[in-house]
């Protein structure tokens, strides 16, 4: 018999320095889909780069997860710990323009959550940064 689900499209954007924090949310995700998704009728679609954008061409890389993203999610969950990111063309980082886009439709009718994880773990002082650590003026 059918029934009904909801399907809450969860944004996980962060930079490249927290890619097993990104794992951990996945398996967290994954988990939650297999046990409390069918008992519940709830279910997380995960939208991340990695599996949700396809190869394209644009004025730069994160214009291709813009557009192939959109606004396609209903959360954006920013997870950081020594990075901001990666300039683009048009912020401090990706993840900083990934923000950027959710803030605005949060005042919009399209309204978003937005959640911050920070990983509270030592980073050795050769993976400082100085221009990474004085970018996050924006939080």
């Amino acid at each position: 018999m059918p029934r009904q689900t909801t399907t809450i499209g969860l944004f996980l954007a962060s930079p490249s320095d927290v890619e097993r924090e990104r794992e951990i949310v996945t398996r967290a995700i994954d988990a939650w889909n297999q046990i409390s998704g069918r008992r519940s009728g709830v279910y997380v679609e995960l939208l991340k780069w990695e599996t949700s954008v396809a190869a394209g061409f644009s004025d730069d890389g994160q214009s291709v997860v813009n557009e192939e993203i959109g606004e396609a999610y209903d959360a954006l969950l920013c997870v950081f710990w020594g990075r901001l990111g990666t300039k683009t063309a048009r912020s401090d980082s990706g993840t900083v323009e990934e923000y950027e886009r959710a803030s605005r439709r949060r005042t919009s009718e399209n309204k978003v959550e937005l959640a911050f994880l920070f990983k509270d773990s030592p980073i050795a002082m050769r993976n400082i940064d100085p221009e990474q650590m004085g970018g996050a003026k924006w939080i």
